[in-house]
């Protein structure tokens, strides 16, 4: 008999599921990371929740950070946690923007809420989950990696705001995006930006992020239609990962959007491999 638990309190949420989390740590990285950030800000989240079974083993985990974000899902081991999970959801919402995990377990939480809520839903994204434990160095390219300062506060959201364009995502406001630049350059080596500069113009950039134990993600590589081409996206993206293994991680990880081959191919050429792959739900 399955039984879903609430949680009110982060700190609890984190203790009660880390272990099962980091079973699959590279799969689980968005929900620990972000777990771990909003812990480090003492702040809390909209939805926690796990479901276990008679045993009191954990066999589904989901989080919702705040207004306006998806429901996240982790590994589901046993199915019959997701109409649980859609209760639950239900009792505390009447509409979701979204919901992520792996595809078959996103899907069914997408057709279960439709039922309880009315929201029709598509696929938005098809992702693919990658790991990199040792780097391959790309092709060499002109110019040189460097982290982004203060200084690039304003430069820096023009430039969130046109990835989110560029990826189909939309969902970043100017202010969101304001948000995300200021703590990209607060300070924090794992939550941070890097910049690929050429002949004194920024080309290209990755992020740095969502911390776990072993591992931390690469984020937000973006390169301009008009910069493509030239390898700066790998040369970047390569000189973030390699960051992350010489401040003594033991990998690096980072979500792609599986409707573009070439940016695949980019990632795997520099030697990160494919694990697992996560779909995008979008409540209409």
């Amino acid at each position: 008999m399955l039984k879903l638990v609430r949680h009110s309190e982060l700190s609890s949420f984190s203790q009660s599921t880390l272990p099962y989390l980091n079973q699959d740590e590279v799969t689980h990285n968005l929900i620990l990371g972000v777990t771990a950030r909003f812990l480090a800000a003492g702040r809390n989240m909209d939805f926690l929740a796990h479901v276990e079974d008679g045993s009191g083993r954990i066999v589904a985990v989901a989080m919702r950070t705040a207004e306006n974000t998806s429901a996240v899902l982790s590994n589901i081991e046993d199915e019959a946690a997701i109409p649980l999970l859609v209760d639950a959801f239900a009792q505390a919402f009447d509409r979701l923007p979204g919901a992520m995990g792996r595809p078959e377990e996103a899907s069914r939480f997408a057709e279960l809420w439709q039922q309880a809520k009315g929201q029709n839903y598509h696929t938005k994204m098809e992702q693919g989950i990658y790991r990199l434990d040792t780097l391959i160095p790309p092709r060499a390219v002109s110019g040189k990696a460097r982290r982004g300062t203060k200084d690039d506060f304003d430069f820096l959201t023009q430039w969130i705001q046109e990835f989110d364009v560029d990826t189909g995502l939309r969902e970043v406001t100017p202010q969101i995006a304001a948000e995300i630049a200021e703590r990209k350059l607060a300070g924090d080596f794992f939550d941070s930006v890097w910049f690929w500069e050429d002949e004194n113009k920024i080309v290209s950039m990755a992020g740095i992020g969502r911390q776990t134990e072993n591992g931390a993600g690469i984020g937000l590589v973006y390169t301009p239609a008009e910069r493509r081409g030239h390898g700066y996206a790998s040369a970047i993206t390569a000189a973030a990962s390699q960051a992350i293994l010489d401040a003594g991680k033991k990998f690096c990880f980072l979500y792609t959007d599986l409707g573009f081959p070439t940016s695949n191919k980019i990632y795997q050429a520099i030697g990160y491999r494919h694990l697992n792959n996560h779909r995008l739900i979008a409540f209409e």
